[in-house]
């Protein structure tokens, strides 16, 4: 039998709990259920190439202290993003806080990036955690100013999912480099932009 009969077997109705959700070894019928719920994960800076991999209590203290990322309590939280020259782009990675509510720790990015061949930007939230915890939530992020406004609302993306997955599926609120433009008010040297966001609980 091949490696990938092998996987599939594993999570066959039949065999549901033979293996390891984590490394995949058959170990009978008796799961670990705390490993379970606080897998390891790799770290989500994003334009980094840091290779921590850690449980989420020792994932958020690495973040704060090795990438120096701010932690921001309560659902509701604001960002800005200042360009001194309009109209040159920095490629810009990073994640730009991280947002503590109803229990649980989120991962706000801001990226530069091409889309296609126009410059754009890109705000999106990741949750530490695994995708099925991620879609108990609801986010939106909005960007306003010189009397227009921009929302996206979307479920937030599980850090499994890597950030460059997340930025090339346009997955989060996608901004235009020209389009910034027009929420400028009056200086057309420097970019401003400020982002309010917003994290629900979705109720099922």
């Amino acid at each position: 039998m091949g490696k990938a009969s092998r996987l599939i077997g594993l999570f066959s109705n039949n065999r549901k709990h033979s293996g390891c959700r984590i490394c995949y070894i058959l170990m009978g019928s008796n799961r670990c259920l705390a490993l379970e719920k606080d897998n390891p994960y790799y770290c989500p800076y994003a334009g980094s190439e840091c290779s921590i991999f850690r449980n989420i209590s020792e994932l958020v203290p690495h973040l704060k202290k090795d990438h120096n990322v701010d932690m921001h309590v309560g659902n509701e939280f604001n960002h800005r993003y200042v360009q001194l020259n309009s109209h040159e782009m920095e490629n810009e990675k990073r994640m730009s806080l991280i947002v503590s509510c109803y229990g649980r720790k989120f991962c706000y990015h801001f990226e530069a990036f091409n889309m296609g061949i126009t410059p754009s930007y890109i705000a999106f939230l990741q949750l530490i955690g695994n995708e099925t915890d991620a879609k108990k939530f609801l986010y939106t992020l909005e960007i306003s100013g010189n009397g227009r406004k921009m929302t996206w609302g979307g479920v937030p993306k599980s850090i499994r999912d890597s950030t460059q997955n997340v930025r090339d599926n346009l997955d989060g609120l996608v901004i235009p480099r020209n389009l910034c433009l027009h929420f400028l008010d009056g200086n057309d040297q420097q970019l401003e932009l400020e982002l309010q966001g917003r994290i629900y609980r979705y109720e099922f």
